[in-house]
């Protein structure tokens, strides 16, 4: 992953869905949580601190996506604000409040073991 400048502002949006007890599912908008169109054409990235330590990582329009601690991965928006990452492992990231353009965010991360996690990170311009 490519260094960069912080944007630093104190703005962030909040990108809030969820499905029902009746399986019923508000759309979420995940544009404003992505890095570019792909790898090649990355334009920002997370820089990110959680209990488990810091990390960043980049999620594209394409489906997939970078992180210092899987590497590589794919993507799946299951159309509720739930993300499935598959890499070297698989996670769920969900409860996304984030904005590139803003510049921070927080999500939670679901491991295939039950455990969570929470992210509180910043969105980081590549030149």
């Amino acid at each position: 992953m490519k260094r960069f400048g912080f944007v630093s502002l104190v703005f962030s949006l909040w990108f809030l869905g969820g499905c029902g007890g009746d399986g019923d599912c508000a759309p979420v908008d995940l544009s404003p949580f992505l890095n570019g169109p792909s790898a090649a054409g990355q334009t920002s990235e997370w820089q990110c601190a959680s209990g488990a330590g810091p990390f960043a990582f980049a999620v594209f329009e394409d489906g997939t996506g970078l992180s210092t601690v899987i590497g590589a991965f794919d993507w799946t928006d299951d159309g509720c604000g739930r993300v499935d990452v598959d890499g070297a492992v698989h996670q769920e990231i969900y409860d996304i409040e984030a904005s590139v353009l803003f510049g921070a965010g927080t999500f939670r991360i679901r491991f295939d073991d039950g455990s969570t996690d929470e992210a509180v990170c910043a969105a980081v311009i590549v030149p």
